[in-house]
Formats: structure tokens, sequence, C-alpha cells
């Protein structure tokens, strides 16, 4: 049995609606200088870090250009405390998300810096300090 008109147009519509979704992915994406860079040295100059020394260390600048709260790529808004803390392990940098897809080897390891490696990585191990 053939599809009705109004089946073929609700198709078309959610396919219409696909396109218009990726082609505005594709719109948003914005190349970014890879940066080479190691895992964290460790060095916690301060033992409790706060989420806004993630924000001092370039977080919304390097990581914000995709992962914003317009944005939201992988589900992530690198400026929202619930967000960033939601994938990371408390004390824990090595089993945090977002720590593993920084450091080398990482998914978005080319769009981080040093500095902001070695923040992440205390402000995980000193308890996620909002």
């Amino acid at each position: 049995m053939g599809q009705t008109d109004t089946e073929k147009t609700k198709k078309l519509n959610v396919q219409a609606q696909v396109v218009t979704y990726l082609a505005k992915q594709i719109s948003d994406y914005k190349v970014i200088e890879p940066v080479k860079v190691g895992k964290a040295s460790g060095n916690c100059t301060d033992s409790q870090p706060s989420f806004s020394s993630l924000a001092n260390a370039g977080s919304t600048t390097n990581c914000g250009r995709c992962h914003n709260s317009s944005l939201y790529k992988g589900d992530m808004d690198i400026s929202d405390y619930s967000s960033v803390s939601s994938v990371s392990v408390s004390g824990d940098p090595e089993t945090s998300t977002i720590y593993r897809v920084i450091i080398p080897n990482g998914q978005m390891y080319k769009y981080t810096t040093q500095a902001l490696n070695d923040t992440i990585y205390c402000w995980i191990k000193g308890g996620l300090q909002p």
C-alpha cells in the first residue's frame, strides 16, 4: 500500500528539517588552529581552584566557541558549572571525561592549551569547587 500525499509531505518536512539542522551545524563550525600540548603537569599551585578559574585559563575562549549555551555541541556548555561537573569525577581527573578529551590523543586536545589542561586537572583534583 502506497503512502498518502499527507504522509509524503510529512516525510519531506522531516527531511527538510534534518537538512536545515545539518546546514546550520556546518555554518556554525569555526576552524581553530591546533596547538601542541601535553598532559597536565600535576603541579597545582591553588589547592582549591574554583570553576571561574577555568574561564580565566581560557575555557570560554577555546572550548566556548562550540560548547556554549547557544551551540551546546556534545551536550556541553563550558560556561555552566552543572554541565562541566557532570562529566567530571571529583578528585579524579584521569577518569573524568572532561579531562580525558583534552589530553593528548583526546578528541578535543588540539583545541586546548597547556594552561587550560593544568587548570582543569587541578580543578578536578581540588574537588570541583563552584
